[in-house]
């Protein structure tokens, strides 16, 4: 039998929301309102991109930590995807840089808070078939991508959540 694994709260109502993305989103005045309406997770986080801007130097940009602490302060959690390429690379979706993105967003934004970390979105539709030109091509590398970042985010957090996003197509 494997060992029982403490898994965080996720009940009550989820909506996505891209507060990063949309500067004219007030946070602050949206967020009560998602509560009022029950909602207590929200699944938003920055891109890679937007984080790690020079190699190896990674900062959140105001406008997300902004709404990341109006979502924490108003007790509604995050589950943060971490997510898109980086043409700082020479391979912008470097599996090794990724999973250090990974870990300084674990790091940086945390369990209670973080309820689960999502690696990638859509691979299917954003950047693998693109960058390895088929799914033959991109399922190992994307699997090489999860695995280093599950590591990654483990060697942070080992209680963290970690969930992969695939869709069959």
């Amino acid at each position: 039998n494997p060992p029982a694994v403490e898994t965080p709260m996720m009940r009550g109502l989820g909506v996505g929301t891209h507060f990063g993305r949309n500067a004219n989103w007030d946070a602050e005045k949206i967020l009560p309102l998602l509560k009022q309406m029950g909602v207590s997770i929200i699944r938003d986080g920055p891109e890679w991109a937007g984080i790690e801007k020079t190699k190896g130097v990674y900062e959140i940009p105001p406008v997300c930590q902004r709404w990341y602490d109006a979502a924490t302060k108003s007790g509604i959690r995050v589950i943060l995807p971490l997510f898109r390429k980086n043409a700082l690379y020479e391979n912008p979706l470097d599996p090794d840089a990724f999973a250090a993105y990974s870990a300084y967003m674990v790091k940086t934004w945390k369990s209670p808070e973080v309820c689960a970390y999502e690696i990638w979105n859509e691979p299917p539709n954003f950047d693998f078939p693109q960058q390895y030109k088929g799914r033959k091509n991109w399922l190992p590398k994307y699997s090489e991508m999860v695995r280093k970042a599950t590591d990654a985010i483990h060697a942070v957090n080992p209680k963290a959540v970690v969930l992969e996003n695939i869709e069959a197509s």
